[in-house]
């Protein structure tokens, strides 16, 4: 399905409607053929998440939700960290399987540069499983840099990063 991304909604995700988020998240990995690449998080997670200053958030086109994606604060130190330089991970970003193709993920990162640098945020740190190459060159031509890999029990990921403040 062709959409615009002008077209698209962004909706907050607040605890109270928690259930909306996780929800999305069950029917999204139902239609996903590799879903291992999806980082899963419980209900309890989320909502320390958002307890401590993160941001749950799903993009909506006619009254239909299509795509979500987190911004989590990390404590992580990072190589290209200087100190009292604050780092946001952009957390799993879902989208549709019959609506990709449309930019959304580029479209969602680049909501969430915009957010994170309003929030104070310097750097961006974002995840790419290895075998996930849509997220790969998406994330490529948002200008993230490779700077290192790490393994979860999902698989290996990449990790990238920008500074958000230019």
């Amino acid at each position: 399905m062709k959409i615009q991304t002008k077209d698209l909604n962004i909706v907050v995700v607040e605890k109270e409607a928690i259930d909306i988020y996780i929800d999305f998240i069950r029917l999204i990995k139902s239609t996903l053929q590799k879903p291992y690449f999806f980082q899963d998080y419980s209900r309890d997670e989320l909502i320390s998440f958002l307890d401590h200053n993160s941001y749950i958030y799903l993009f909506r086109y006619h009254n239909v939700y299509i795509s979500s994606c987190m911004i989590i604060p990390t404590n992580k130190k990072y190589s290209f960290q200087k100190e009292n330089e604050k780092v946001v991970e952009f957390g799993p970003q879902t989208v549709f399987e019959d609506v990709r193709g449309n930019g959304i993920q580029s479209y969602m990162i680049e909501r969430l540069f915009q957010i994170s640098k309003d929030l104070g945020y310097d750097y961006a740190v974002i995840n790419i499983d290895q075998k996930d190459t849509y997220s790969y060159h998406n994330v490529l031509d948002c200008g993230f840099l490779k700077i290192g890999e790490i393994k979860e029990e999902n698989g290996i990921k990449n990790t990238y990063y920008k500074d958000i403040r230019k």
